[in-house]
């Protein structure tokens, strides 16, 4: 209606204000902008590979998998006690699922304010969520029914045993093969495109939005810098 062009394929920088698309049927085609480019390739879950906890979406599972489950398991560790990991657990004790929750900080919800994070803690705890924080894990095992993993809190180590895992320890932008090296773009010291108010990136006419230009990650942040652009080209 609004005469937009939609094309279907994978898109990559290709010099100033262009960009090249290979479509489904494999064709490589290439579009050039009048004004501007916009990134706004978003973000993904990403695992512990380091510490084992490589996401298998069956027994390690993602915020993603978490909201397709066809039923409540028995016991759940959650890995990451932010909103996202505090919400689940919320969520899995109302459906009867025994929770632990797991920080590696000294306190749930640690960026947010340090009463907020007692008063929930403390809500967790009466309704018998196990809160582990300053927790370090280590030794895990996936199996086809569950995973082990050993945890050490204040120098005392137990072994836990649970039917999933849901790891919730953030997200990663999707940078990778959109050719941001190639054009020049600066990213952040975390990895995220770097970007001005405007946001415009290191690149004049480029502009970056939502997820991949860096938290907050929040679904009307992108809303608004997408207005935000919109208001800069025009």
């Amino acid at each position: 209606k609004k005469k937009t062009t939609w094309i279907k394929g994978t898109a990559k920088l290709a010099g100033k204000n262009s960009v090249s698309v290979k479509t489904a049927d494999g064709k490589e085609e290439k579009h050039d902008a009048k004004k501007a480019v916009i990134i706004a390739t978003g973000s993904r879950v990403k695992g512990l590979p380091q510490v084992g906890l490589e996401l298998n979406k069956s027994t390690i599972i993602s915020s993603d998998e978490a909201l397709v489950l066809e039923k409540a398991p028995k016991s759940m560790a959650i890995i990451g006690a932010g909103a996202v990991g505090c919400e689940f657990a919320d969520v899995f004790n109302a459906f009867g699922t025994q929770v632990t929750l797991i920080e590696v900080m000294p306190t749930i919800l640690p960026l947010e304010d340090a009463d907020s994070s007692k008063e929930v803690e403390r809500s967790f705890k009466k309704r018998k969520i196990d809160v582990l924080t300053g927790a370090k894990i280590s030794n895990v095992k996936a199996g086809k029914n569950g995973v082990t993993m050993t945890m050490e809190v204040g120098g005392t180590k137990k072994d836990l045993e649970v039917e999933k895992v849901l790891v919730a320890a953030g997200r990663a932008p999707n940078i990778e093969d959109i050719g941001l090296k190639e054009a020049g773009v600066q990213l952040t010291e975390r990895g995220f495109v770097k970007i001005n108010e405007r946001m415009e990136t290191s690149v004049k006419g480029l502009y970056a939005i939502g997820d991949v230009a860096g938290p907050p990650m929040l679904a009307h942040k992108g809303e608004r810098e997408g207005v935000v652009v919109a208001e800069v080209i025009a």
